[in-house]
């Protein structure tokens, strides 16, 4: 004989909150590095995190209005600042986000959904630092042969709170400042990215 388990409305709205957002922050793969790293580190397990995300989400009213992509960086950041579990890891994470956002993006964006940390000046300074020295980002950037032109119509340089080299070598965090250069290929429509350690 088939046993059913009958759930409460309670139950079925949750389901229905972990839903929503499971499709546009998983299913969808806008977010990879960033979701990978929120239940490994620092959620118990990946249904508590949709789970809250899914309430808080349902809290706002972000389920009855329409998400620009930057909206969703934006929605998911504000519940994490509001989350006490997240506090200690959420510079590590934003830094997550953007690189999600910039990998996978095809054309150099107009603006971002955060604050920059890098200003004009040290931007040039790195820019000069790269033309000097390309094999820093490794031969793949070398191959590139980009000009300062280039460098400055079709990349973005960030600053982010991790040695991305060493995470994307060990998926490991070095609490370490590193550059993150993002070259938007105008031909392809692709984007690169490329690190080195904050000097």
């Amino acid at each position: 004989m088939l046993a059913f388990t009958i759930l409460s409305f309670d139950d079925i709205v949750r389901i229905k909150q972990v839903e929503d957002v499971l499709e546009k922050y998983w299913n969808d793969h806008r977010m990879n590095e960033t979701i990978e790293y929120l239940v490994t580190n620092v959620f118990e397990t990946p249904f508590d995190f949709f789970q809250q995300f899914g309430t808080y989400w349902e809290e706002q009213g972000w389920s009855r209005i329409g998400h620009q992509l930057e909206d969703l960086f934006r929605r998911l950041l504000s519940f994490l600042k509001a989350n006490e579990e997240t506090s200690e890891h959420i510079e590590i994470i934003e830094g997550l986000m953007k690189y999600d956002y910039l990998l996978n993006q095809r054309y150099k964006p107009r603006k971002s959904w955060w604050e920059d940390r890098v200003n004009k000046d040290e931007r040039n300074t790195i820019f000069n630092d790269i033309n000097t020295n390309p094999q820093q980002l490794g031969e793949n950037y070398e191959h590139l042969q980009l000009t300062q032109k280039d460098l400055n119509k079709h990349t973005i340089i960030e600053k982010i709170p991790f040695n991305l080299h060493h995470y994307h070598t060990t998926k490991k965090i070095n609490r370490e400042d590193s550059y993150m250069l993002v070259y938007f290929d105008p031909k392809t429509g692709k984007s690169s990215i490329f690190s080195s350690i904050k000097k």
